[in-house]
């Protein structure tokens, strides 16, 4: 099996006009590598290191913290998106036949800001830093 690469440039997203069928193929092609083969590779996103470096940083500071710290952010937790959230281990099985994976995941399946709100301004005691929650605002403005 090999893993799909999604080539932004092929759909000109640097354009500012870009076309409903154009986004519409992209997601396509993403939803499709998504379902089928569960990864995708993303070529071309202008998306720059530095970006993904801060991301990495705070989804490591985010895991090494306690779960008792983690837990207020459960995926379920929230009667408008159920699936949004954090996972601790054992909680998924990608086979059903086996015992839970071995991983925490944090599923980020909206940038709502009703959904935002609820988690980093209810819960700011909960974030290593106030650099945490800075990042996390500014992902969202963007």
């Amino acid at each position: 099996m090999e893993i799909p690469v999604v080539d932004f440039n092929v759909y000109e997203l640097g354009k500012t006009n870009v076309s409903d069928d154009r986004l519409e193929k992209l997601s396509d092609e993403i939803r499709k590598a998504f379902s089928e083969v569960g990864f995708v590779y993303l070529k071309n996103t202008g998306i720059h290191q530095d970006e993904v470096e801060k991301v990495m940083g705070v989804s490591k500071k985010f895991f090494c913290l306690p779960e008792n710290m983690k837990k207020p952010f459960s995926r379920g937790n929230l009667s408008c998106d159920v699936n949004h959230g954090w996972v601790s281990l054992e909680k998924e099985s990608l086979n059903p036949r086996r015992p839970g994976d071995l991983k925490e995941a944090f599923n980020t399946t909206s940038l709502r800001t009703d959904i935002v709100n609820i988690y980093f301004f209810s819960s700011i005691s909960f974030f290593p830093s106030p650099s945490f929650l800075v990042f996390h605002m500014e992902c969202v403005i963007k």
